[in-house]
């Protein structure tokens, strides 16, 4: 293993370089904690209390963290991606009675349906994770390997009564690519300087996101809604105006070429 192995659930504020495994029975409010350099290897930490918490150059491992409280929590320079755990190869199966990860058949980590208010993401690698149904308001990426991740029905809204919704996500310098963020409403979220290369926006609403100098292309957006979007310095070669609201958005003169061509037309630049 890569630290050695817990024999106990940590009692202490702060906590580094330790391994902990399925076979630990954790208390389920675990507020406020301070974890550095540590592995969690098969954990189970759905419908956890985790607020405040800090963890810095820690790997999860085929966690589970579904409806667990995340908010305010702060990842930075973590691993949620399976792979790249550099001391599982000799690993027996993942299992019920083994709590032990096989790079065989592992899974990414999953965050459905936790709450992640003021969550953020430094520098970590979030590949194929899901967010199904997160509770995201004011959620912030920062510099993430984050290719393929699932945030199917997430909402990143603050639902204020009898006003409308109003959305606070950064989602900045980021690995986006292929990642899924169909019938979502991002109006108004920061998601300039990602690769979004792929991905998907059916129903998606970016009315007023700011996507400046991100690369949209070969997006999928069937339904997409860009009215009054940020899209200086972005890249997109298949952004439809008669299939896409595209209303006061804000482009530079160069751009129009990329916006014109899904309508065939073709603008001469040589004069």
């Amino acid at each position: 293993m890569k630290y050695p192995i817990a024999a106990s659930c940590p009692s202490a504020d702060i906590v580094s370089e330790l391994t902990f495994t399925r076979e630990l029975s954790w208390p389920e409010t675990l507020l406020n904690r301070h974890f550095s350099h540590c592995a969690f290897i098969c954990v189970d930490f759905s419908q956890f209390e985790l607020e405040g918490s800090v963890f810095e150059f820690c790997d999860f491992m085929e966690c589970c963290l579904r409806s667990s409280n995340l908010s305010d929590c702060r990842f930075r320079n973590c691993n949620f991606y399976p792979t790249d755990y550099p001391k599982a190869s000799s690993s027996p199966p993942c299992s019920e009675t083994t709590g032990k990860l096989s790079p065989a058949e592992t899974q990414a980590c999953d965050f459905g349906y936790a709450d992640m208010i003021e969550t953020s993401f430094d520098r970590c690698d979030l590949s194929l994770a899901s967010f199904n149904r997160v509770n995201a308001r004011g959620l912030i990426l920062s510099h993430c390997q984050a290719q393929g991740v699932d945030f199917d029905c997430a909402d990143f809204a603050l639902h204020v009564a009898t006003t409308r919704a109003l959305n606070q996500a950064s989602l900045t310098h980021c690995n986006l690519a292929y990642a899924n963020f169909s019938g979502v409403d991002l109006s108004g979220c920061n998601l300039s300087e990602n690769r979004l290369v792929h991905a998907l926006f059916n129903r998606t609403n970016l009315s007023h996101a700011d996507l400046s100098d991100s690369d949209l292309s070969n997006v999928e957006g069937d339904g997409m809604v860009l009215k009054g979007a940020n899209l200086k310095g972005a890249r997109f070669n298949n952004l439809d105006p008669r299939r896409i609201d595209l209303e006061g958005v804000r482009i530079s003169p160069e751009q129009m070429p990329w916006l014109l061509q899904p309508l065939g037309i073709d603008i001469d630049t040589q004069g």
